[in-house]
């Protein structure tokens, strides 16, 4: 039994990175949609939309990742540092709807040093 709690522990460690990553790769991709306006031309009104029907989101997953998208395109910084990997996406979201370019090194050095499980607000 231990051997298959091993294994378990292994498996579900391998996945949460690859979730990770995928998460990381598919904000990187919305942003790309949605300046190109790409949902526009699949048929749907907004990146909202589009996220939520046309790629299946639910609506938290979709708020999240949209609202960083379109908070990077006010604040550049939030992309930078999802794109290095020193800010996750889980943090960028707590500080999106506050984050402003004046703020900007101040809120991401905040959330970088907060423990993942406290909330920034």
């Amino acid at each position: 039994m231990t051997d298959l709690k091993t294994t378990l522990h292994e498996q579900a460690v391998a996945l949460s990175k690859k979730y990770l990553a995928c998460e990381k790769e598919l904000f990187e991709v919305l942003s790309q949609i949605d300046a190109k306006k790409v949902y526009l031309h699949q048929g749907y009104g907004s990146l909202t939309e589009y996220a939520q029907k046309a790629l299946g989101l639910s609506r938290d997953v979709t708020w999240n990742l949209v609202t960083i998208v379109h908070r990077s395109k006010e604040v550049p910084e939030i992309k930078q540092a999802v794109q290095t990997g020193s800010l996750p996406l889980s943090k960028a979201r707590q500080i999106a709807t506050h984050i402003t370019r004046e703020n900007s090194q101040k809120f991401i050095a905040m959330a970088q040093e907060l423990p993942r499980e406290k909330p920034v607000f």
